[in-house]
């Protein structure tokens, strides 16, 4: 399983039912997923440059769009008053 890497937070609830799912992918080939275990893999620093970078885009990305949906609700707010006065 490929994990997205703003993916920071894996719940336990989420590791049963990938397990679950992964024992339903391998059950037609006789295959039983007895344990699934994850380790604490520390990642080279390049890569893990790379991932605080693209959570860093990730995070500025939704910024701007909350930002955006922000003014644009100011912005129907003013308006509907300016209209009100006319």
């Amino acid at each position: 399983m490929i994990w997205n890497l703003t993916d920071t937070d894996i719940k336990r609830d989420d590791q049963y039912e990938d397990a679950r799912i992964s024992g339903w992918a391998t059950d037609p080939w006789g295959i039983k997923v007895n344990r699934v275990e994850l380790k604490n893999i520390i990642p080279p620093a390049a890569i893990q440059d790379a991932m605080e970078k693209q959570m860093k885009a990730e995070r500025e990305r939704r910024e701007s769009i909350l930002r955006a949906e922000g003014e644009k609700r100011n912005l129907r707010s003013l308006l509907q008053k300016v209209k009100k006065n006319l």
